[in-house]
């Protein structure tokens, strides 16, 4: 139940038998956020991910069973497994956080389940996978990390010739022939050119092999980063807890130094003040969702493109999605807001942008399409704003739709919204950052920093007071600022991050 709550889904209804009879139970599900049936090929793919992965961790006596079925009252089919169909295992690097492994070997009942064991029991978490069959041969590919990581190259090597393996059982007759294994014979590209007759008759026995120095000082370093970072995070809990028992201790000494009557005018006083408070947020609150619904009918179209999720990592989409947050909670503030759309919203980014909180009520809108199909009649008025433009923006027409690429690349995909845009074939314009200002690092800006300057630019009508409000001083060379000190994009949205969590998750609670 806890597996399936944690994947935001409702259990509406369940058969469960808890004695032996082998009967299997049932789960009636629906999405947490919608209260519809679940039909996302990711969210079901999840689904059973992480039934796998706890009956594993929880049941590893039913690890056979579950390969061949029977745990779910299945009869078990007859195995047939092709012993000529060698087994190809490949990892490479899918950014900073997570490595995609790739594996073609025999195809047979429980392979599936047989290759997620096999991984996690050297502690790879497996995010997430596609299995396909070809005939006789098998095809998967998994989304793996270490510890939140991707996978160094001597985990890599252990994962690729040491854990897939090649696994045969004897024969229990003993007539000196082997039997097919349960497993499909697993050995790396580096082993394929083994002689055959020489690797069934005597399997190699391969050692785990150590890290190399160089590893073993990462690895350490990230512990002891991420140990840092729990350390820091509890900190800061302990310091609000010191925070709260101080200001109770002192509300306490202060009505004790006082009458009757002075306690009792002074607890009527900060009830008043409470209520005053509450219902200036309340009279705020209307106010921003008046502006926000008015921007929807004469607001400046602005789209935040979101069709780049496949090429980030889970941690650079969650940095996105703070972003999001950011620009919904600043928009909100604004006395001239603009009309907001998220189009391309699916996958993952669907996913962390519904454990929001109070995201199905933001008066936004949000596309599972794209916006050229939203905005299929209005191809003319699309304009992609990216730094490697060659135009300058120099005014925002109100009839034109401005499109923001929503992509934390890490200099990883450099010049590719200019690239789509113009095979799309759609107008291109890059804002005017360097008429009015010199950057001491990278040009390029944060999702939330563009969509801040058009909102000054709304309000203002002047760039440079729009970049010198939103751009932070540390990015401004000395000739702008005699104080300022350079920081690059991953410090500076760090210090983003937490300004959102510190100033929009309370006014989006409200909505």
């Amino acid at each position: 139940m806890n597996a399936l709550k944690s994947l935001r889904l409702n259990v509406t209804k369940a058969n469960v038998y808890l004695d032996s009879s082998g009967k299997h139970n049932k789960f009636s599900i629906t999405k947490a956020s919608t209260g519809r049936k679940v039909e996302e090929p990711e969210l079901l793919e999840a689904i059973r991910l992480t039934i796998i992965n706890n009956l594993l961790q929880y049941h590893p006596e039913s690890s056979s069973q579950l390969a061949m079925g029977a745990t779910f009252g299945v009869e078990p089919p007859k195995e047939t497994v092709d012993v000529d169909i060698a087994t190809h295992v490949r990892v490479r690097d899918d950014g900073p956080d997570r490595s995609l492994l790739f594996v073609k070997t025999a195809d047979r009942p429980g392979l599936l389940v047989d290759l997620v064991k096999a991984i996690t029991d050297i502690n790879i978490a497996v995010e997430s996978g596609e299995f396909d069959t070809e005939g006789l041969l098998a095809k998967a590919m998994f989304h793996v990390n270490y510890n939140g990581k991707a996978l160094i190259k001597p985990l890599q090597q252990e994962i690729t010739c040491t854990q897939l393996s090649p696994a045969h059982k004897q024969n229990p007759k003993g007539e000196g022939k082997q039997e097919k294994s349960n497993s499909p014979r697993m050995y790396s590209t580096m082993e394929a050119t083994l002689n055959e007759q020489n690797s069934e008759a005597n399997p190699p026995d391969f050692q785990p092999q150590t890290l190399s120095k160089n590893a073993q000082k990462k690895l350490l370093r990230q512990q002891k980063n991420e140990a840092k970072k729990a350390e820091k995070k509890a900190q800061m809990k302990e310091q609000k807890q010191r925070d709260a028992e101080r200001k109770r201790k002192e509300w306490e000494e202060k009505l004790a130094a006082l009458s009757e009557d002075e306690r009792v005018e002074l607890i009527d006083s900060r009830k008043e003040s409470r209520k005053e408070r509450m219902e200036k947020e309340t009279e705020e609150r209307g106010q921003k969702i008046q502006r926000l619904t008015q921007a929807k009918e004469t607001g400046q179209n602005i789209v935040v493109d979101l069709e780049f999720s496949h090429l980030m990592t889970h941690s650079e989409i969650h940095s996105l999605v703070q972003q999001i947050t950011y620009c919904y909670g600043v928009n909100g503030r604004c006395n001239l807001p603009a009309h907001l759309w998220l189009t391309g919203v699916q996958g993952e980014m669907e996913t962390q942008l519904q454990l929001l909180p109070g995201f199905d009520k933001w008066i936004i809108e949000k596309e599972r399409q794209s916006y050229i199909e939203g905005f299929s009649e209005r191809k003319d008025d699309l304009v992609y704003l990216t730094a490697d433009s060659g135009t300058v923006l120099h005014e925002l027409d109100p009839a034109k739709v401005y499109i923001v690429g929503g992509l934390v690349d890490r200099n990883r995909w450099k010049g590719i919204t200019l690239k789509k845009a113009k095979e799309q074939g759609i107008r291109t314009a890059k804002l005017p950052i360097r008429d009015y200002m010199k950057m001491s690092s990278s040009q390029v800006l944060t999702v939330n920093q563009v969509i801040e300057i058009l909102l000054k630019f709304l309000e203002t009508k002047d760039w440079k007071a729009s970049f010198f409000r939103v751009v932070p001083q540390r990015r401004k060379t000395e000739g702008d600022s005699g104080n300022c000190q350079q920081a690059d994009g991953e410090e500076f949205e760090e210090i983003k991050e937490y300004e959102t969590k510190k100033r929009c998750l309370e006014v989006l609670s409200h909505d």
